[in-house]
């Protein structure tokens, strides 16, 4: 965040981001502060309105980590934020932090407490291996939880795929929640399994006297390493 200027909104300065409405530059879009920082000048300050959005791009394989340092004010209400299997529709995961520096993951239906510093930075990582369908949650060094990473947020009959995070402005007891975020790094540990599509020839072309027939054969392939689904369109030019 420190490339961006003080004062401006995130997803309006970069477009890797968004809001839950879409809204870049509104009150669900989060600012840009130089009040607090994990490493200077610059943080995400999330307060208000704000609902801040980072889509992953819908991976449903693939090994990731995501890093960032997190800040929570003891003169607020506490924190918030959610990872999501399908974006704005299914929750895999909430976290929430009180202003006194305990907090709690709820995961697969259940809550697994954990502890943090308020008033200071500390570093967040969320684990995802979607090839075995695990996750884990460490909180300043200690990890709080593993599941597989298939649960919902209130049950196991999610699905295996891994969305976006959502850091909007919530606390416990839906109070309003106030706090910053920095240093934010998404990590390819293994690549995901993408499918791809190759043909042996772009077009064909040929003509015909009327009443006649003829054929013409290619090949279509998936050169990837996961499923693909194509569709053929045959055009005329008559």
């Amino acid at each position: 965040f420190d490339s961006y200027k003080a004062g401006s909104h995130l997803a309006q300065s970069n477009s890797a981001w968004t809001t839950w409405s879409n809204a870049p530059g509104g009150a669900e879009d989060g600012v840009i502060s130089n009040a607090q920082a994990a490493s200077a000048p610059n943080s995400l300050y999330i307060s208000g309105d704000n609902d801040q959005v980072y889509p992953f791009g819908n991976y449903t394989s693939g090994h990731y980590t995501l890093t960032f340092n997190y800040y929570v004010p003891s003169s607020g209400s506490g924190a918030y934020f959610n990872i999501q299997h399908i974006l704005l529709q299914q929750w895999a995961l909430e976290c929430y932090f009180n202003n006194d520096g305990t907090g709690y993951l709820s995961v697969g239906g259940g809550t697994f407490n954990f502890n943090y510093p308020s008033n200071a930075w500390f570093p967040m990582e969320f684990d995802v291996d979607m090839d075995n369908d695990q996750a884990s949650l460490t909180v300043n060094g200690v990890t709080v939880h593993n599941w597989p990473f298939s649960y919902q947020q209130g049950n196991t009959n999610g699905v295996n795929q891994l969305a976006g995070i959502n850091f909007y402005a919530g606390a416990p007891g839906n109070a309003s929640g106030t706090y910053y975020v920095d240093d934010f790094v998404v990590t390819e540990v293994s690549a995901a399994q993408v499918g791809e599509f190759a043909v042996d020839a772009e077009s064909l072309t040929f003509s015909m006297n009327p009443d006649l027939t003829d054929s013409q054969s290619f090949t279509m392939s998936n050169p990837g390493t996961g499923g693909t689904d194509f569709n053929v369109l045959v055009t005329y030019d008559i």
